[in-house]
Parts: C-alpha cells; structure tokens; sequence
C-alpha cells in the first residue's frame, strides 16, 4: 500500500510497504502503532502514529498535527481509509 510519512523534523515522502505489514508500520512509526481518525473533511484517511510518543517525549509533528487538529508527536504516516481498513 501507498503510504505518505511525516517525520517530525520536518521531511516528507512517500513509499509503499506490504499491506497490513507490522513490523514496517512499527519501524516507521519507532513504536507501537495506533490510528487517528480525523474529522471531515478529512474522514478519508487515517494518521498511522507511535502509541506511546506522548510517554516517549518525542517531538512535536506540526504537518499531522494540523492535519489531524490536536497535537501528533514523533514520525507518523498517513494511508486511506479503503486501504487501512481492507483485510482487517
């Protein structure tokens, strides 16, 4: 699946990865993954995040969290609904 990363730092790019790879998602992320839905007009896609970021103390993510409209710390990535919810 098409997947577009936003690193904390500021980079952005796109790559592809197994669908529903884990190990990947994890490795990308630098943790557990967790999903954010963001509200319409958004509702579309889902925010792929480190579950435990907060408690990491990663830094803040300024492009997802304004995509998503309350704070995103560390890399995450973003992926369609259709394609986080197929297989699943």
């Amino acid at each position: 699946m098409n997947i577009t990363v936003f690193q904390a730092n500021g980079n952005t790019f796109s790559m592809q990865i197994e669908d529903h790879d884990l190990g990947a998602m994890q490795r990308i992320v630098g943790g557990l993954i967790e999903a954010a839905y963001p509200a319409y007009p958004l509702d579309g896609i889902v925010i792929i995040v480190d579950e435990e970021g907060l408690l990491k103390n990663k830094p803040s993510n300024r492009a997802l969290t304004k995509l998503y409209g309350s704070p995103i710390v560390g890399d995450g990535f973003i992926i369609t609904r259709a394609d986080w919810e197929k297989d699943t």
